[in-house]
């Protein structure tokens, strides 16, 4: 019985806070912590830090890959693994670049 006291009383506490809540709200201003304006603007800073972490990541999985190649020895799975790491390579880096028209899209999408 005296778990349904403090839980009762935990939801009056929760319910008075809430309705306190927005009076609290208008006294405080905060800063805006970031440099962007927009989620526009913070999704474009986000794609060209991920693209420029591509710019170096994939020339590395060509170099990896190649090495598979080189080491399979004819081992007809590592050559399969060598090409599937080529593949997705390129798959991943392509839709990094098209990672700034989709953005662009679903800007459009949601303008009108």
């Amino acid at each position: 019985m005296n778990g349904k006291k403090i839980l009762y009383s935990f939801l009056i506490l929760v319910m008075g806070l809430i309705f306190l809540l927005p009076a609290s709200a208008q006294m405080v201003e905060i800063d805006n912590p970031i440099e962007w304006d927009n989620f526009t603007d913070l999704a474009y800073a986000i794609i060209k830090f991920i693209f420029n972490i591509a710019l170096a990541v994939v020339p590395i999985m060509f170099i990896i890959a190649g090495l598979f190649f080189i080491t399979a020895a004819g081992d007809p799975e590592k050559i399969k693994k060598a090409k599937d790491m080529v593949l997705w390579t390129i798959i991943g880096f392509m839709v990094i670049l098209m990672a700034t028209g989709i953005i662009q899209a679903i800007q459009e999408i949601f303008e009108e």
